[in-house]
């Protein structure tokens, strides 16, 4: 019996601690970035939330603007028409609009993943100070040589998501 929860506990900590089965997990950032990089513009460049709020896709084309989020050299953010989302029930979400929030960001760690080698790495993320919505501890990811912002909703596996890609600095950095 002894062995039976052992078992049990080993694949519950592996199913906690693996992000691998994440869509997005091929992608999080494991090295810890310089602030300087990921200062600038985020735009919304996807999302999977319909199926919470069947009118959203027309909502974002209603838009005036794209919905953005700056991140400052000084430790400050501020946003433009961010979706925000509530949880009404565990792992149900309701749209609650579009807002412009202030506030401050810094990097941490949101999770470990499997290295592949049996061991564990860290992968980073933003924590968002003031931003009113279910999810302000995005993580980080990089599937271009652009940082990107994953907002995950529920469960990582159902890939839930809303993204914010950075802007491409014109001058060719």
């Amino acid at each position: 019996m002894k062995l039976k929860i052992a078992i049990l506990v080993f694949i519950f900590g592996q199913c906690l601690l693996n992000g691998s089965m994440s869509p997005f997990s091929d992608y999080y950032v494991i090295s810890k970035p310089d602030m300087e990089v990921l200062t600038g513009n985020y735009e919304l460049c996807f999302h999977q939330m319909s199926h919470y709020e069947a009118a959203f896709d027309s909502k974002i084309k209603e838009l005036k603007a794209i919905p953005k989020i700056v991140l400052n050299l000084d430790g400050s953010f501020r946003t433009r028409d961010f979706p925000a989302w509530l949880e009404y029930e565990a792992y149900k979400y309701k749209f609650n609009g579009f807002i412009a929030s202030k506030g401050n960001w810094s990097l941490v760690v949101v999770g470990y993943m499997d290295d592949g080698k049996g061991g564990l790495v860290e992968h980073w993320g933003i924590k968002f100070e003031g931003l009113d919505s279910a999810e302000n501890q995005p993580i980080l990811i990089k599937q271009t040589s652009d940082f990107e912002i994953l907002f995950i909703y529920g469960d990582p596996d159902s890939g839930e998501v809303v993204l914010f890609k950075k802007e491409s600095d014109p001058a060719g950095g």
